[in-house]
């Protein structure tokens, strides 16, 4: 569960997920005068071949609920030409996914709780990475 949402982090803070540069791709960056730090950008990190990581079966559902909720985190723009960052996902969104997927009642606290670890880690995840 912690490794997904350091896994889904890193994907979205850096768009490996609708970009992976190979070395030619690179080469036409830098042909092209691209500053550096975009082809560090573009650059694959260290660990971006390590994609494989295993869910425990009981923590299947706090993953797939965590992905499902991608478009739910709240945004806020820091200023000075700075992007948009990821701070939290609304509880009201959390409780909304939990019961559109049928969980039954007595379960929701203990799933609330690991989504908020995994929500944590991604934050840490995508702090470390810029």
């Amino acid at each position: 569960m912690i490794e997904a949402a350091r896994w889904w982090a890193r994907d979205s803070s850096s768009g490996a997920r609708d970009f992976a540069a190979d070395d030619l791709v690179l080469e036409a960056l830098k042909a092209a005068g691209a500053p550096p730090e975009v082809i560090a950008a573009a650059s694959p990190s260290a660990d971006a071949d390590v994609d494989d990581f295993e869910v425990w079966p009981e923590n299947w559902l706090a993953v797939r609920i965590f992905v499902d909720l991608e478009t739910s985190w709240t945004l806020v723009v820091p200023g000075f030409g700075a992007g948009p960052r990821r701070v939290g996902l609304p509880a009201t969104e959390i409780h909304a996914a939990v019961s559109l997927c049928g969980v039954r009642k007595r379960d929701r606290p203990n799933l609330y709780r690991d989504l908020r670890t995994m929500e944590r880690v991604a934050i840490e995840a995508m702090v470390n990475a810029r």
